[in-house]
This record gives structure tokens, C-alpha cells and sequence, in this order.
């Protein structure tokens, strides 16, 4: 019995040492990055998280009195002028926080010693509204995933532009308001 295993063993030592690879001797290396050129697509995850702060100082002063000859007795008997003084001073800040997370595909424009410029332009809805996000930046190639997939957050050099205006939460004050009107 002790003979028969060792045969056994021998014999397939034997087999799996003339055996051939499954792949073919030149064989690409699968895990091997492949070649990205000027014109491919690398899709680019944005994730962003935008603060803003807006302050406003309202100050106004105004000043007013009547002189004729009645208010001056008036006055010099009851200490009471009708003259007056006002002065109001207000801040008003406004805080906006916007946070998305999108997935744009963005041209390679440029392959430069293993480093790729990226560049994209698209559409989203962004606080309810429709936005226009432009992206350029420079990543390294070992940076994009075997998915074509690279986060933001890799980018160097990297501009991200939302398009768009926001409308502030304050609403402006009477005093604000009357100073629009006249001006």
C-alpha cells in the first residue's frame, strides 16, 4: 500500500511538471495597468462640500429739526426740541452649505510622463437647481483604478467650478429695502 502512493505521487509529479500554463506564454500581465492615450475617457468622482458665508452691515443715521419761532418758545418753556437723532446699525450673515457627490467622465487632454490632465464639463442638480460643473485637474496614472475610476480628492492642480447663483436666506431688512428703493 505504502508502494502504491509513492508511484501515485511520482506520477503525478510527473504529469504537472510537463503540463503547459492556461495562458499563453506571452501573456499580458492582467493586473498590469493598460495604456491610457490623449482622447479616452476616465470618469472622475466629485466629491465636494461647499461652505459660504455672506455678511451684510447695514448702518444708517439720520438727523432732523424744526426751527422757527414758535418751537423756540415752546422749547425754551418746556425743554422739549424737536429736534432728532437716529441711528440704527444691523449685521446680517448669511451661511450656505452645499454637498454633492457626482460622477463625471472627464477627456484625457494630455499624457505627460505617467501624469494625465483631465478635463470635463456637465450638468447637475444641485439645491434644486440645474448647475453647470466644469473640471480640470492632473492625476497620476497609477491614481486611476482598473475601472477608469479616480477620485477628486486625487487630482492635483484640480479646479472645480459650480456655475450658478445662490439666492441668500436673509431677507434684507425695512432699512435695506428703503435704501434700494432710493438709490
Amino acid at each position: 500500500m505504502k508502494n502504491f502512493f509513492l508511484i501515485l505521487w511520482l506520477a503525478l509529479a510527473a504529469v504537472s511538471a510537463s503540463a503547459d500554463s492556461l495562458l499563453p506564454e506571452q501573456a499580458n500581465d492582467l493586473f498590469a495597468p493598460h495604456q491610457i492615450r490623449v482622447g479616452d475617457l476616465v470618469t472622475v468622482v466629485i466629491e465636494n462640500d461647499v461652505r459660504t458665508v455672506q455678511q451684510v452691515q447695514v448702518q444708517n443715521q439720520s438727523n432732523s429739526g424744526i426751527s422757527n419761532p414758535l418751537t423756540n418758545i415752546v422749547g425754551a418753556i418746556t425743554g422739549i426740541t424737536p429736534d432728532h437723532e437716529d441711528q440704527s446699525a444691523r449685521n446680517e450673515t448669511a451661511n450656505t452649505r452645499s454637498q454633492f457627490s457626482e460622477t463625471v467622465t472627464a477627456t484625457v487632454t494630455e499624457v505627460e510622463r505617467g501624469n494625465l490632465t483631465l478635463r470635463a464639463v456637465t450638468s447637475m442638480k444641485l439645491d434644486g437647481k440645474k448647475r453647470e460643473v466644469s473640471l480640470t485637474g492632473k492625476v497620476r496614472r497609477r491614481d486611476v483604478g482598473a475601472d477608469n475610476r479616480v477620485s477628486s480628492t486625487l487630482l492635483a492642480d484640480a479646479v472645480i467650478n459650480v456655475d450658478g447663483v445662490h439666492k441668500s436666506p436673509v431677507q434684507p431688512g425695512i432699512v435695506s429695502r428703503v435704501l434700494r428703493f432710493l438709490f
